[in-house]
């Protein structure tokens, strides 16, 4: 999974800080609100093993050419399913991991304790069919999913363990020259994992634009996004500003898988702009950068297992406080996928 997950990443993504700021001080929260690790649908992207306009770029891992994609990193990687009809898919994901800065507290701050954080993503869905539009072929996709964090190694992280149920629907049209536009809609509801209550939600329409080519024997993936948060935060409305995590974002995302043997080596760099609009957060402005690694390795068309490493800055300005914050992760873990 995922998965910016993740991300996702898937993504996610994960861009916050673990406080609020009230209009003298920050005040400590349980969780990150913008930044929990969202299962990323894109991921999830399968295009038919003989679509009805032919992609020029369309490589199916060799190794285990039906197993469901399933990084976080969200390549959308093209592997065999049915040409019409109903596919439906399941996918379970763990992982372990060092982080820097699991509360995305800014440098020097006494919150910037690094932990380490186990995450389980459980995810579900189906593509609806395929069907022939003139010289495209468009998908639906309708899912689930449940992301928990537990984090341990340092007392002081663990106020920021949380859960994160999310739905998502979307439409993927995909065109002869590699081309594809992907249009949906997410909600994220967030909840604290000591007493279960809501800290976050969040509804998140969204569109991308993606171009898939050949880089040699690797297969390159661009994908270009825009899309709004609407968004309601428990923590800001006791300050009278509930929706003040409410933003538009940019973002741009280059992906590269290629093969060694049976493992997958996929490098991605994504780069976002947002910008607030409401509450205290109005004409704040954040420019978020991130770059990654990614090693799987497919037992079977089942199961793999994978390694990775990514690092993250974010640039804040005209906000009520610095934003800005540094975070490196590392670590590994498996994935069970099926798909019917």
């Amino acid at each position: 999974m995922k998965h910016f997950s993740p991300i996702n990443l898937s993504c996610i993504l994960f861009v916050a800080t673990g406080f609020v700021l009230s209009a003298q001080q920050p005040v400590p929260l349980s969780a990150p609100l913008e930044a929990n690790p969202r299962f990323d649908p894109s991921a999830q992207v399968l295009p038919p093993a003989k679509p009805a306009a032919p992609m020029r770029v369309t490589p199916p891992r060799t190794s285990s050419p039906n197993r469901l994609g399933s990084s976080d990193l969200g390549l959308q990687r093209p592997v065999a399913v049915k040409s019409r009809g109903f596919d439906y898919f399941i996918g379970f994901s763990t992982r372990t991991y060092y982080s820097s800065n699991p509360s995305l507290s800014q440098k020097n701050d006494p919150m910037e304790l690094p932990a380490g954080i186990f995450q389980n993503n459980l995810h579900t869905g189906f593509r609806l069919g395929s069907y022939n539009w003139g010289q495209a072929a468009f998908s639906p996709y309708v899912g689930v999913s449940y992301t928990r964090l537990d984090h341990f190694g340092d007392k002081n992280i663990d106020i920021f363990d949380y859960s994160t149920l999310g739905l998502y629907s979307y439409g993927l049209v995909q065109f002869p020259s590699g081309w594809a536009i992907k249009s949906g809609i997410s909600y994220y509801n967030d909840r604290e994992s000591n007493n279960n209550e809501r800290i976050y939600y969040e509804i998140f329409p969204n569109l991308s634009i993606l171009k898939t080519f050949s880089l040699g024997k690797s297969v390159s993936l661009l994908d270009f996004s825009i899309g709004h948060h609407f968004t309601d935060s428990v923590a800001y409305s006791g300050l009278g500003f509930d929706d003040a995590l409410d933003r538009f974002e940019l973002s741009a995302r280059w992906t590269i898988s290629t093969y060694l043997g049976k493992l997958e080596i996929s490098p991605h760099a994504r780069i976002s702009f947002l910008t607030y609009g409401k509450g205290n957060m109005r004409d704040r402005n954040d420019l978020l950068r991130e770059l990654g690694l990614n090693l799987e390795y497919p037992f079977n068309k089942y199961i793999s297992a994978n390694l990775f490493v990514r690092y993250v800055s974010r640039l804040s300005k005209d906000g009520p406080a610095s934003f800005d914050f540094n975070r490196f992760d590392g670590g590994g873990g498996a994935s069970l996928n099926a798909k019917f």
